[in-house]
């Protein structure tokens, strides 16, 4: 009996292995894929601007934005795709643990202590 349950959870612990691997390969060939069509539209729309965004088309983690920036492509000139690309890159680095300079100056000043305030009254 013990044995059989033993059976069991390694074959089960397998199979969710092999679950987990698949889906981390299938995201990564989507990644793969939505890299490729972008640098292929852009390459058949706007080549000159290649040597601009490629880096950028090639350093997206985002599955997501690469189709957006691919759809965009046709619809848009060279120079709008670029802004496109480098607009939307910008953000995202900034989210990256990079403090701006922005949030450091919108700080709240500290509020007075109790103490102080119950000084001022006697």
């Amino acid at each position: 009996m013990g044995s059989s349950l033993v059976a069991w959870v390694k074959k089960r612990s397998r199979a969710e292995g092999l679950a987990k691997g698949l889906a981390k390969g299938r995201a990564q060939g989507e990644l793969t894929a939505a890299r490729a069509l972008c640098v292929d539209l852009v390459k058949q729309h706007h080549p000159s601007t290649l040597p601009l965004v490629a880096p950028i088309i090639e350093g997206c983690p985002d599955a997501r934005l690469l189709r957006e920036w691919a759809l965009a492509v046709p619809r848009s000139s060279g120079a709008d795709f670029v802004r496109l690309v480098t607009e939307s890159e910008a953000p995202r680095a900034s989210r990256q643990g990079g403090t701006s300079a922005l949030r450091t100056s919108r700080g709240r000043a500290a509020a007075p202590s109790r103490r102080s305030r119950r000084s001022r009254g006697r």
